[in-house]
């Protein structure tokens, strides 16, 4: 625990000496009581840079971090904060698990290139957005920032896990860009995600159902070998990928997937015994 709070306090020296704001505020989340709190909860966070004193509602001038294993972060409303621009800091290191739900809205704002939502910096991370729930990773007016990376070193795993609803990052979203040796996925059972560019390293791959993914850029030169390769795969495997570059969008290349025939056969049997057994009972 020691180790933990002096790397943090180290770390967020950094952060205050590369900063030049006074306004700006280094917090970390932690719940008052258990493990679960909503991101505009009393005192849900603790401001490093105030001797780890209990705060609420994050701001778009702070950097926010959820590093600690087992905690669950519930956005449910409107939330914001500020990425930061500086190496080795993210403006979001999920270690634990986030749900955006129905009426969520978490906005990343930017001040500059380094300023990313990074899931798995420090360890394993997962963000869920479910329907009617949305996250926007920003960049600013100059077009800088804006950008996701999911991924780490061994043992950073990262999960974006798509239920619904809709990921918007303003320039790229990474895989395991470096290839440190972590895992990041992204399973996109429903809703849409849209980035301006895809990195994809060893330990990245997605897999998609119901969803859609728009990158609003060409990527047909890496398209065919992230879908031979496996990086890409629909319905777990047992479907087919479909792409395309500005056919159905300008300038977009959209990935979506289609059950294979048997799969569908199955699912259309499966709702056939459903109308039996129903009109069985009935009768």
């Amino acid at each position: 625990m020691r180790k933990r709070i002096l790397r943090n306090v180290l770390m967020a020296c950094a952060v205050v000496a590369l900063a030049g704001s006074a306004s700006a505020r280094y917090l970390v989340f932690w719940p008052p009581s258990g493990d679960v709190a909503n991101w505009n909860d009393a005192n849900t966070w603790l401001d490093v840079d105030a001797a780890w004193a209990p705060v609420s509602n994050p701001t778009a001038a702070d950097t926010v971090e959820i590093r600690d294993p087992d905690k669950k972060l519930i956005i449910d409303t409107y939330a914001e904060c500020q990425a930061f621009t500086g190496p080795g800091h993210q403006s979001w290191s999920a270690n634990s698990t986030v749900d955006v739900l129905s009426g969520g809205d978490l906005q990343v704002k930017t001040t500059g290139w380094g300023d990313v939502l990074h899931m798995g910096y420090a360890g394993e991370g997962t963000l869920t957005v479910n329907t009617g729930g949305s996250v926007h990773v920003q960049a600013n007016a100059s077009w800088e920032g804006g950008v996701t990376r999911l991924g780490g070193p061994v043992g950073c795993d990262a999960l974006l896990n798509m239920q619904g609803g809709l990921y918007i990052s303003d320039n790229a979203l990474s895989l395991d860009e470096y290839n440190e040796g972590g895992t990041s996925r992204i399973q996109l059972d429903d809703g849409l995600v849209n980035i301006g560019w895809l990195n994809m390293g060893t330990g990245g791959s997605i897999d998609i159902v119901d969803g859609k993914m728009e990158i609003r850029a060409d990527m047909s030169a890496s398209m065919p070998g992230w879908i031979t390769g496996g990086k890409i795969t629909g319905y777990g495997g047992a479907g087919t990928v479909e792409w395309d570059y500005g056919v159905t969008a300008p300038g977009v290349t959209t990935i979506t997937a289609i059950p294979e025939p048997a799969t569908i056969a199955m699912l259309g049997l499966g709702g056939l015994g459903a109308f039996f057994v129903r009109r069985f009972r009935i009768m």
